[in-house]
């Protein structure tokens, strides 16, 4: 079980796993459900054990951040379970703000350099390509905050879009680009028209952030629809922002064989003796605060203690084999 409180309620979400911790969906012929997961989280200090936990249940292979707020030394030392970071941007002259992509370990990567074009508030991305000779897809993830300057930012991503694109090239964009797409207006046209150049369509056509009653969705992901695809929102409470998980289909992933892998003992009883111990749990501590993000942190803390003392974590030493993913089983 995870609870998940967000402004606008809480959330429980219960689910019944395998004993083991799969990642790639293998389907026949070698194609898996690639998964791509996308959220604006206002920050990533603190909030990284609880992202961790929530991929866990969430099988991704790429997770794309916006505004994770770290410096380029702090994103160094960030880290979450079962990924490694592929790709970074940080600012170095205003707060706030950055993109970065983490990599699920079992997927081959290479970085493509994004600096050159990046300017702090217009245009802040970082990219990844997937290193596979039958698969030539480029995610990027992009943010661009309220008051950059638009026209840079749109002609500075058609350079890149340009000059890295080939007759093979597959994108996936993803990313909080501060443009609302669900109303009509000017900046959406423009986007739109460049991105129809590279057969790139918006996607996302649910509210990503609802505050104080506005509902927009500034998030999105761009992608070519000749694929099949879902995209829906997921609610975890990270922050204001909804993430956003793109499932496309039959896609050749580079995977590279894993030595080790990590797995959690998911049955009856174990989840029995969570329940239990969050049962008789003392939270006086919680409901004697009155500032949320302190509440959230002390709840958060003595959860994620029981969770990990009742639904331990063991490491085999070889990779099992990947089975197929139910994904009605959440």
């Amino acid at each position: 079980m995870t609870v998940y409180i967000t402004q606008r309620k809480i959330c429980v979400k219960s689910w019944q796993t395998s004993n083991n911790y799969y990642v790639n969906t293998h389907e026949q012929g070698g194609f898996y459900n690639l998964k791509v997961y996308h959220q604006n989280v206002r920050g990533l200090k603190g909030t990284l054990n609880f992202l961790s936990n929530f991929l866990y249940s969430e099988l991704t292979h790429i997770v794309c951040l916006t505004e994770h707020h770290l410096k380029d030394q702090e994103m160094n030392l960030a880290s979450i379970e079962h990924y490694k970071l592929g790709a970074k941007y940080c600012k170095q002259q205003y707060k706030n703000g950055g993109t970065c992509i983490f990599v699920h370990k079992s997927i081959n990567y290479d970085i493509i350099p994004t600096d050159h074009i990046c300017k702090e508030k217009d245009l802040e991305m970082c990219a990844i390509k997937l290193n596979h000779p039958k698969t030539n897809i480029v995610i990027i993830v992009i943010y661009r905050a309220p008051s950059g300057n638009y026209d840079y930012f749109l002609r500075k991503l058609e350079l890149f879009l340009k000059a890295s694109c080939t007759i093979t090239t597959e994108y996936i964009i993803c990313g909080d680009v501060n443009v609302d797409y669900l109303h009509s207006h000017s900046r959406k046209q423009q986007l739109d028209m460049l991105l129809a150049t590279y057969n790139l369509t918006s996607i996302v056509n649910f509210p990503t952030r609802i505050v104080n009653g506005s509902s927009t969705a500034i998030d999105n992901f761009f992608i070519d629809l000749s694929r099949k695809y879902t995209i829906k929102p997921l609610i975890n409470g990270i922050s204001d922002h909804d993430a956003q998980l793109l499932v496309m289909e039959k896609v050749m992933l580079p995977a590279q064989k894993l030595t080790s892998y990590f797995s959690r003992d998911f049955n009856d009883h174990s989840i029995h003796v969570f329940l239990m111990h969050m049962s008789m749990e003392n939270w006086e501590d919680v409901f004697a605060g009155n500032n949320i993000n302190i509440i959230f942190n002390k709840f958060l803390d003595t959860y994620l203690k029981l969770f990990n003392m009742c639904l331990k974590k063991n490491k085999t030493p070889s990779q099992p084999e990947i089975q197929p993913l139910d994904n009605q089983r959440y």
